[in-house]
């Protein structure tokens, strides 16, 4: 059954093994406690809270809060300086996000090359960032991890 709009698209099988085998990649990636992850935020379209879930059902620990801010047609630079604020305001040092594209691979482009549409990401990547301040063209990438 098709859903009626965007916001209510479900994950497809396919969608649901592939998000399942790159969460198993992830937590091997962290053996023992997993990963730490100081803050978990998703989008509340269904299909992001369904990753979110299969996720949670792998790692465990991780409780998600959902944000407008990770919707497909969101700005990435109001994304950038919401992290970065983050950053600047709480002690929260490493975040997961659950999000769509394009803004995932804008935003990806942005903390790594400095500009937007260098780098695109397919659905179910999960990529490890690492960053000492939140602005373009600072993070380093550490892994990929792709179904």
């Amino acid at each position: 059954m098709q859903a009626a709009t965007d916001r209510e698209r479900e994950l497809t099988d396919r969608g649901r093994l592939d998000n399942l085998g790159v969460a198993r990649q992830f937590a091997n990636k962290h053996p023992g406690r997993g990963p730490e992850i100081d803050l978990a935020l998703c989008s509340p379209y269904l299909r992001a809270r369904q990753t979110a879930d299969d996720l949670q059902s792998v790692l465990g620990q991780l409780r998600f809060n959902e944000t407008d801010s990770l919707v497909p047609d969101s700005d990435v630079r109001k994304l950038l300086s919401l992290l970065d604020d983050l950053a600047e305001t709480t002690n929260v040092n490493s975040v997961l996000l659950v999000g769509h594209n394009p803004l995932f691979s804008d935003l990806f482009s942005l903390l790594v090359d400095g500009e937007v549409n260098s780098r695109q990401l397919g659905t179910s990547n999960l990529v490890c960032l690492e960053s000492k301040v939140v602005a373009p063209g600072f993070a380093d990438m550490h892994y990929m991890l792709v179904p």
